[in-house]
């Protein structure tokens, strides 16, 4: 996940060397502890963020006379992005006309997964096929035939 903040430069006479971002998601921990990351621009992307986790976010202004005061904090929560690929495929039993396939829910995957697609070719006939079904949210088992 990430989040893009955008600030306002700051009007100075010394020289502007950038911006200190700072996040994280125990807001009770001094500044120093956070993750940071310095920017020169007025607008910035955090990357690999927690989904559904809250962040507290702060941004401080730097000159050639040193730090200026942090901003006040904002919060956002980091949003589901798409999950990780399902993990435990296999073909469970493989018959004459069909095949048992199962998985387990990915690792990353949040709360919400509608469905699950599968995508086969069929090397004998030279045809590509598609199809998906909706599974429980714990993994699922699917003959194909």
């Amino acid at each position: 996940m990430f989040y893009v903040v955008r600030t306002l430069s700051p009007y100075t006479e010394y020289e502007f060397y950038g911006y200190k971002v700072y996040y994280t998601t125990n807001p009770n921990q001094p500044e120093a502890s956070w993750d940071s990351q310095m920017e020169t621009n007025d607008m910035t992307t955090i990357s690999e963020l927690t989904p559904h986790a809250i962040y507290t976010i702060r941004v401080q202004a730097f000159t050639s006379m040193g730090a200026g005061p942090l901003s006040n904090p904002v919060q956002v929560k980091a949003q589901q992005g798409v999950p990780s690929q399902p993990s435990n495929f296999r073909a469970t039993d493989v018959g004459e006309t069909a095949v048992t396939l199962q998985w387990s829910r990915p690792t990353h995957s949040g709360e919400n997964i509608v469905h699950y697609e599968l995508y086969w070719n069929d090397t004998y006939a030279n045809e590509q096929h598609h199809q998906y079904r909706t599974f429980s949210v714990a993994g699922g088992t699917l003959v194909v035939g």
